[in-house]
């Protein structure tokens, strides 16, 4: 009965319009407690994997680390691990990603980038991605090599405008496929208060409908925050918070889908001068 169910699981994910390959790599707890999206956030090591440009906001050596269970599925389990050196007008990022279970179905991606501020307020990125997917050991691997570039704009401490392109080479894991899509993502953030922060974003996946993301956080203290969000194409809601103690952050978030039901995400990040 087991095995059934997770066949029904893994099929409905990968044969839906609302996944596709890899597409599980991007979130952190940060990202899906505001609606999914986090294109114009740039202010986490997971930046490398959704926004690389977002990356040039890090002025400290940073490491992240992510686990959740989609829809409290041990099988369909995700963590992560990214690392942050910033130096002079560069910023650098590494970051390891791994979804499922070995034997029977995982994906696995090594990615690599870089932020560059070219002027005070405009920052551009790039990573490159080296993406394997295993099914079991009866079948042979498949693997691709993507690219993904972003702008992250910051004319003030109120506002920032992101865009990104993720797969903009079009990697192929079957030659003719489109298991790895293309797809783009543009917002902005928007802070017009001190504690008060608001998330607007659109993003589109080849050959599927745009999806609008809003999310909002709100600093109840100085060391806690709080935070919502929704995203539509299914329509989805999300909760979260933050809680920063000196050099360590920990972020929790709780994302409902209404078929498939609910995920936690916890990620916890540690942060240091170079």
């Amino acid at each position: 009965m087991r095995s059934i169910l997770k066949t029904i699981i893994i099929f409905f994910l990968f044969s839906s319009s609302s996944w596709a390959a890899f597409e599980n790599w991007g979130e952190s707890a940060l990202v899906n407690s505001l609606g999914g999206e986090g294109v114009a956030l740039g202010c986490e090591a997971a930046s490398l994997s959704y926004n690389p440009a977002g990356l040039g906001l890090l002025k400290k050596g940073l490491i992240e680390s992510g686990y959740s269970q989609l829809f409290n599925l041990k099988d369909l389990e995700t963590s992560d691990l990214y690392l942050v050196l910033p130096w002079r007008r560069l910023t650098y990022g590494m970051g390891i990603f791994i979804f499922g279970q070995k034997e029977y179905y995982k994906e696995t991606i090594f990615a690599c980038g870089f932020a560059w501020q070219i002027k005070t307020p405009l920052f551009v990125g790039m990573n490159l991605k080296y993406m394997k997917v295993g099914f079991n050991s009866k079948y042979d691997n498949l693997s691709a090599i993507g690219l993904d570039g972003g702008v992250l704009l910051v004319p003030n401490r109120k506002i920032q405008f992101g865009l990104a392109l993720r797969n903009f080479n079009q990697p192929k894991l079957i030659s003719g496929s489109k298991d790895v899509p293309f797809s783009w993502a543009t917002g902005t953030t928007i802070n017009p208060f001190e504690n008060f922060k608001l998330v607007f974003n659109l993003s589109q996946e080849e050959t599927y409908s745009a999806r609008v993301h809003l999310g909002q956080e709100i600093r109840i203290f100085p060391k806690l925050v709080l935070r919502m969000g929704m995203a539509s194409q299914p329509i989805r809601y999300s909760l979260g918070m933050g809680i920063s103690l000196d050099r360590f952050c920990l972020d929790y978030s709780f994302l409902e889908h209404p078929v498939l039901g609910e995920t936690h995400r916890i990620n916890l990040s540690f942060s240091w001068k170079n």
